[in-house]
């Protein structure tokens, strides 16, 4: 903190606990770097570090639901968790593939969000996409 002036966000990041990931890691750098508002590189940076409140997640942290509530809302097979709910249900994966195939994207599914958002980031960098804006396809269909 900068106690001379007023609070400076900067000067206290270094000191948020961000979790197990490497804050270097390339895919963080390029949601936060990408061109659009900062509400959404917020959410696609939560999505890469697990934190987004799926049931799973808030029954850990004490949030009670009945059991079969736990399910997922979009296919109601499996638990909601943060990959079944933005990869593997069924329901999700027929919309990747909708759009993968529109564009000429073949390689997918990934077995984790930030793996999935790297192969999106470097078909887009391989189709021209504009420069801020490789990857913002995958955060809009999440």
């Amino acid at each position: 903190m900068n106690f001379q002036r007023c609070f400076v966000p900067r000067s206290f990041s270094p000191k948020i606990p961000f979790g197990p990931h490497d804050k270097f890691d390339k895919a963080f750098q390029l949601v936060w770097k990408m061109g659009v508002p900062y509400k959404i590189k917020a959410f696609g940076w939560m999505l890469l570090i697990n934190r987004l409140p799926t049931k799973d997640l808030l029954s850990i942290r004490g949030i009670s639901f009945p059991i079969d509530s736990q399910k997922c809302i979009s296919c109601g097979n499996a638990d909601e968790t943060l990959d079944h709910s933005f990869l593997f249900c069924y329901v999700i994966i027929l919309v990747w593939r909708d759009i993968a195939e529109w564009i000429g994207f073949s390689d997918f599914p990934e077995i984790e969000s930030k793996g999935s958002f790297m192969k999106w980031y470097k078909f887009c960098k391989l189709k021209k996409v504009k420069k801020e804006k490789e990857g913002c396809d995958w955060l809009a269909i999440t």
